[in-house]
């Protein structure tokens, strides 16, 4: 039932397709390229969900994440859980 109960905090539709993606957000991880990837599809049926966090020295590369997330509301950029 998390999955459930995660679309309904996040409003997505039951029947949407969602992209999940968690873990330390590092440069070598490539998140920024899911993202670019994810704003050329623009599919309307279509979330990425992005959880977790980087470490101090990969503060500026989180900021550039977030900027990036900010393009769609279909993203939703949740942070460290």
């Amino acid at each position: 039932n998390v999955g459930k109960t995660v679309r309904v905090s996040l409003k997505i539709p039951e029947n949407d397709i969602v992209i999940f993606t968690g873990g330390k957000l590092t440069p070598a991880k490539k998140t920024d390229i899911l993202i670019d990837a994810f704003l050329k599809i623009a599919h309307p049926n279509l979330h990425l969900i992005i959880v977790g966090d980087s470490n101090s020295s990969d503060k500026q590369f989180r900021s550039k994440l977030i900027q990036k997330c900010n393009e769609s509301n279909k993203i939703h950029f949740i942070g460290w859980v």
